[in-house]
C-alpha cells in the first residue's frame, strides 16, 4: 500500500473526510425522500448499462434514455440510428456494475458508487493542496472549496464526472508530487487510473502526456530533487502515456459495442 496511506497524519484526516461525506449524503438522502437526485439524463443511461453489464455480462440491447430527447434532430441529419454508437467506452458503467454484485438494489449502487468517488475527490485534492499548504490549511481549504462549489449538487447523482475528476487529481498527485513516484507500483497504478481515464474521456490522455512533459523538466525547476532518469521517464511514458493510448486505440477502433436500440 502506497506509504501516503499509512502515514498517521494523512490518516486522521482521510478518517474526517469519510466522516464529513456521510454527513452530507445522510441530509441529501432525507431532503430528497431517499430519491437519487439525478442531474442530466445520462445517468439513467450509466445505471441501465450498469444493471445490463451485470445481467448479462454485456452491453447490448440497451435503450439509450438521453437520446430519447434527441430522436427529432437527429432524424433531420438522416442518421441511420442502426449504426448509431457511443461515443465513450462504457467503463464507468462497468465501474458501477461492480456494485450490483455487493448488493443488487438500484438506490445502494448509486449512492455507494458516490460516496466511493466523493471520497477520492476529496483525499486527493488534499494531498494536492498539501504540497502548498500544510495539512490543516490543506484539509480547511478542501472542504471550503467543496461546500462553496456546484459540486455538492452532484451527491447521489449516477454520473461519472466526480470519479474522473477524483481519478484525475490523484493521477497529478502520484505523477507530479509523490516522493517515491519512480516506483513500480506507483507506475502500475498510475498506468490503471489513466488508462481508465483515457477510455472514458480521452482528452485525459492529455493530461498524463503534460505530466510526462512536467518529469521531463530539469530537476532544478522542480520543488524537490528527485532524479528523473532517461530510464524513468521512458518507463512513466510507456505505461502512463503509451498503454493509456493504446487502450483507447484498441475500445474505440477495434471493438464493435453496440449499446442502443431504436423503436421505429
Amino acid at each position: 500500500m502506497p506509504n501516503f496511506f499509512q502515514q498517521e497524519k494523512n490518516i486522521t484526516y482521510f478518517y474526517f473526510f469519510a466522516f464529513i461525506w456521510v454527513i452530507f449524503f445522510i441530509i441529501q438522502y432525507y431532503f430528497f425522500n431517499g430519491i437519487p437526485n439525478f442531474i442530466s439524463n445520462d445517468s439513467f443511461q450509466y445505471l441501465s448499462i450498469a444493471k445490463d453489464i451485470y445481467r448479462d455480462k454485456k452491453s447490448t440491447g440497451l435503450i439509450n434514455y438521453a437520446l430519447n430527447l434527441y430522436y427529432d434532430e437527429l432524424a433531420l441529419f438522416n442518421y441511420d440510428f442502426k449504426k448509431l454508437k457511443p461515443y465513450h467506452f462504457p467503463s464507468y458503467s462497468a465501474f458501477l456494475s461492480l456494485f450490483y454484485y455487493i448488493y443488487n438494489n438500484d438506490n445502494f449502487v448509486i449512492y455507494a458508487s458516490q460516496y466511493i468517488s466523493f471520497l477520492i475527490f476529496s483525499i486527493s485534492s488534499f494531498l494536492v493542496i498539501n504540497n502548498y499548504q500544510k495539512k490543516s490549511t490543506a484539509f480547511f481549504l478542501t472542504i471550503l472549496s467543496i461546500c462553496c462549489s456546484p459540486i455538492i449538487l452532484y451527491i447521489s447523482d449516477s454520473g461519472k464526472e466526480i470519479l474522473c475528476s477524483g481519478l484525475a487529481m490523484l493521477g497529478i498527485y502520484l505523477g507530479m508530487y509523490y516522493k517515491k513516484r519512480n516506483d513500480l507500483k506507483i507506475i502500475a497504478i498510475l498506468s490503471l487510473i489513466f488508462t481508465f481515464l483515457s477510455i472514458t474521456r480521452n482528452f485525459y490522455l492529455l493530461l498524463a502526456f503534460l505530466i510526462f512533459i512536467f518529469r521531463s523538466i530539469p530537476t532544478k525547476f522542480k520543488l524537490d530533487d528527485i532524479n528523473e532518469t532517461t530510464k524513468t521517464k521512458s518507463i512513466f511514458f510507456i505505461f502512463v502515456f503509451g498503454i493509456p493510448l493504446i487502450a483507447y486505440i484498441y475500445c474505440y477502433y477495434f471493438i464493435e459495442i453496440h449499446l442502443f436500440i431504436f423503436d421505429k
